[in-house]
């Protein structure tokens, strides 16, 4: 399998002046959001901590939803002071420059673009094996097992005590998306790949 990451828009989406004093430490969740996303999860996770001047801010409006479960994403969103739910939105840019994290907790993506915006706007991003895109565990980021509400609290956790980390991590995201390879020389590369493999000495030519 070859794997050519899509491109963002580096200029649009890049890094601002974070953690001015008294402001809010704040984990953004930005998708369209239907149950593969995974959000239940996170509020799971969210409602089980407690996060002094802590905020998880929700961009992006509903799919397809069960209504039970649409019932459910209200009631926990509604019941907690320290969530916001900001809905559509035509500046993702404007969230991003004000958040210290993204937590994207989808079950499956075939590209989930939130990551690589998040990477070029300089904050880390926990996310999951399924979708982890260029995420680095560890360096640019965490990545962490889907449909575990367990992991996602630990390491929203582990970024609000560790603010140092969370902007290494950042600045170590933006250098990643800045040193990707652009996403049709990739394309172009994987081509030459395949040619050489099946033909030898064809994917030489230019």
């Amino acid at each position: 399998i070859y794997v050519a990451e899509p491109d963002v828009d580096s200029v649009r989406f890049r890094p601002y002046e974070r953690g001015a004093p008294g402001q809010p430490f704040r984990y953004l969740y930005m998708a369209y959001t239907a149950h593969l996303k995974g959000l239940h999860y996170l509020l799971e996770a969210w409602t089980a901590l407690t996060l002094e001047n802590a905020e998880l801010i929700l961009v992006g409006g509903y799919g397809d939803l069960p209504d039970e479960l649409h019932h459910r994403y209200d009631s926990l969103i509604q019941a907690n002071p320290s969530i916001r739910w900001i809905g559509d939105t035509g500046r993702p840019e404007d969230h991003y420059r004000t958040a210290d994290a993204l937590v994207f907790p989808s079950l499956t993506e075939g590209c989930g673009k939130v990551t690589l915006e998040a990477m070029a706007s300089g904050i880390p991003v926990i996310t999951t094996e399924n979708a982890r895109g260029l995420v680095e565990d560890g360096k640019t980021g965490f990545v962490v097992p889907i449909r575990d509400a367990a992991a996602l609290k630990e390491k929203i956790r582990y970024l609000y005590d560790h603010r140092d980390v969370a902007a290494r991590m950042g600045r170590d995201a933006r250098a990643a998306v800045e040193q990707k390879k652009p996403f049709g020389e990739a394309v172009y590369e994987i081509y030459r790949n395949i040619l050489e493999r099946e033909h030898p000495g064809v994917g030489m030519i230019n």
